[in-house]
């Protein structure tokens, strides 16, 4: 979004006809166009259906909110999830913390969680575009909103610091050694070594980031949300907690944490297959937790390199989603084919890792024609390929 743009969805006009774009009107993008233009200039119209869209989107991070709320794409799409932001917000709130300086704060969500809690939060964002929706988004929580160089902040003035910085991949042609797939403004080496420690700091990164990089005295924590990994907090200071490494698992029916005091994990015992098959959240497998809670659970792997664990009993935790296996194969289209029409199986959830095929391409040779409904688990165990049947038990 340009500034151009910008000043038009902040217009009054843009935000009363904003307002009445209904979610059935959206179906029929080129009808809804139509109709607007009568009374509306094409501009716009054409800016007040992207934001409707947006705000359709935004509705998985923002909830309720989405609706009041503007949005860049950009934005949109690096935001934080609101119920993620609440949970980074209580830390502050645990540590006692009043003022905090959000540095990088996009279109302002985290900054709205921070603010709702109590928090008094001055946002900074260097972006003219995204400085103006956070100003929207925020107005009302007592926000003070600064269109600056996160870097020219004198840090002094508050009680601790929250920072997303922006990401954008690092191009092929790029030969740089980072702990990061991308770079980061305000820059990733500033935040932590600068930053982090001359004040209680949270900095918001990327799950795909490598934590085994990053120096120093650090919390972590990945979050997941519904299965989904959505992010990795750093955390120094007071907003460290017990865990040095912590996972999350944010679903409808609550909050889980599993967490370790240490950096390095045990790897859990290698068994045969046994009778269910456990795919751990991802949150688990990224923060490297998963050898912890297999032990914990006495769950073991059915292979070293592969994030599958396996139990002769059934165990249910929210961080696993269990399959009952009926029968083991080998990974053969031929046997395969015949087996799933032995058994009328045309419905068929096709889960993988560590081989090099595709659920769409394996699907493809199937040739699926059958009423019945399995779950097909497609792994290794050391350099043999095999496909486990079975079904989903939660």
């Amino acid at each position: 979004m340009d500034n151009q743009t910008a000043e038009l969805i902040l217009s009054k006009q843009a935000l009363e006809l904003l307002a009445n774009i209904s979610a059935e009107e959206l179906e029929d993008e080129f009808e809804l166009s139509k109709k607007l233009r009568k009374s509306s200039p094409p501009e716009l119209v054409s800016a007040c259906i992207t934001q409707a869209k947006f705000r359709q989107r935004a509705e998985k991070k923002f909830g309720p909110f989405a609706s009041r709320m503007l949005f860049s794409r950009d934005g949109l799409e690096q935001a934080s999830r609101l119920s993620v932001s609440a949970q980074r917000a209580n830390r502050f709130i645990q540590a006692g913390v009043e003022s905090v300086v959000d540095l990088g704060c996009g279109i302002g969500g985290d900054s709205m969680a921070m603010a709702g809690l109590g928090i008094n939060v001055t946002a900074v964002e260097r972006d003219e575009v995204s400085s103006a929706l956070a100003q929207f988004n925020t107005g009302g929580l007592g926000v003070e909103v600064i269109n600056a160089d996160a870097e020219t902040i004198d840090l002094k003035k508050f009680d601790a610091v929250f920072a997303d910085p922006a990401r954008r991949r690092i191009g092929s042609g790029e030969q740089r050694n980072r702990l990061s797939p991308f770079e980061y403004t305000p820059p990733l080496d500033w935040l932590l070594n600068t930053v982090a420690k001359q004040k209680p700091t949270a900095i918001k990164l990327s799950p795909a980031d490598d934590y085994m990089e990053i120096d120093g005295d650090f919390d972590f924590e990945w979050v997941s949300v519904a299965g989904e990994l959505v992010e990795m907090s750093v955390y120094s200071g007071s907003l460290r907690g017990e865990n040095i490494r912590q996972a999350r698992l944010l679903t409808k029916a609550g909050n889980h944490v599993f967490g370790s005091k240490t950096l390095q994990s045990p790897i859990p015992e290698v068994s045969k297959v046994e009778r269910y098959i456990h795919e751990p959240d991802s949150a688990l497998i990224r923060s490297g937790l998963m050898g912890e809670f297999a032990i914990e659970k006495n769950l073991k792997l059915i292979d070293k390199k592969i994030a599958y664990l396996t139990s002769a009993e059934l165990i249910t935790s929210p961080w696993l989603k269990t399959y009952e296996i009926e029968q083991q194969f080998p990974l053969d289209i031929k046997i395969l084919s015949k087996e799933l029409a032995k058994r009328d199986i045309g419905i068929l959830e096709i889960k993988k890792r560590g081989v090099d095929i595709t659920p769409e391409e394996l699907r493809k040779k199937l040739k699926l024609k059958g009423k019945g409904a399995a779950s097909l688990i497609v792994t290794k165990r050391d350099d043999t390929r095999i496909a486990l049947l079975g079904k989903p038990i939660h």
